[in-house]
């Protein structure tokens, strides 16, 4: 598995198998202090109160995982003791994490596997970030909007059912391209997609997408159904929502937080996870 997908596994791990799993289990409840501590690590911002359990949480996970494993601790866990410390020196860690920089491996790799010649193969990849680097910078653009689907079609705000009860902001325009997915600042909104518009007394403002609009000026609206957030389960370490019939407009532009969720349906209720705490 690559770090991306262990990552993926970790943060979801609780809402797959946790309606499964003991409140009093050991071992989950040692799953449960590492996604806490994951949760304070990959944070890109951090409240003192939080930063302040980073250490116990870290002890406490530690000594547990000797106590399961009978085993010695490898040296990765030693790095855990040290984050507290290069955080308050160089800020959140994610700004400094190595997880991009792995990725541009993933281009290479693919490139070398379509190279026929073998001779001197580092010049050949070398000269091809090259040009990709430079195309990039000749040819990029400000614009947050990157891509946007190729079935969209234009339409009048006045001929869109779903506006008629919606109270639209000043800016909306008269003219719409309708569009099933756009790309903005790099993030991936499609239909059904739920985002988080910005944090509120330390609880996300969840809405799902429900239809996406873009002006001819690349302004990007999303139409929302509002999400309540009724609890934060800890057991599952995921927030229990419930969709509401409120529909409201969104301007893309406005949105705090670029990071797009998606709700998923247990017994127990619907649940969205996080990456991490904003």
């Amino acid at each position: 598995m690559t770090a991306a997908e262990i990552l993926t596994l970790v943060t979801h791990l609780g809402l797959l198998i946790g309606d499964k799993v003991s409140p009093d289990d050991k071992h989950w409840e040692l799953y449960l202090i590492l996604r806490e501590i994951v949760d304070i690590v990959l944070a890109p911002s951090y409240q003192e109160k939080r930063f302040d359990q980073l250490d116990t949480l870290v002890e406490f996970h530690n000594n547990l995982f000797i106590e399961l494993s009978n085993e010695g601790l490898k040296n990765k866990f030693h790095h855990l003791v040290h984050y507290k410390s290069h955080i308050k020196k160089f800020g959140p860690l994610i700004h400094l994490w190595v997880m991009r920089l792995e990725a541009k491996h993933q281009p290479s790799k693919a490139a070398a596997n379509v190279i026929l010649s073998r001779r001197n193969i580092s010049h050949s990849l070398g000269l091809k970030s090259q040009l990709q680097v430079m195309n990039a910078i000749v040819n990029g653009s400000k614009n947050p909007v990157t891509a946007v689907s190729p079935k969209g079609f234009w339409t009048s705000a006045d001929e869109v059912e779903i506006l008629e009860n919606v109270t639209v902001p000043n800016n909306f325009p008269s003219e719409l391209l309708c569009t099933d997915w756009v790309k903005f600042h790099g993030v991936l909104y499609t239909e059904e997609t739920v985002i988080i518009q910005e944090i509120q007394n330390d609880i996300p403002l969840f809405f799902k997408i429900h239809s996406i609009f873009l002006s001819d000026k690349d302004e990007v609206f999303f139409v929302c159904n509002a999400i309540d957030v009724i609890e934060f389960n800890s057991h599952f370490y995921a927030y229990k929502v419930q969709l509401t019939d409120s529909f409201c407009v969104i301007d893309c532009h406005k949105v705090q937080i670029h990071s797009a969720c998606s709700i998923l349906s247990k017994l127990t209720g619907d649940f969205i996870t996080l990456r991490h705490k904003w």
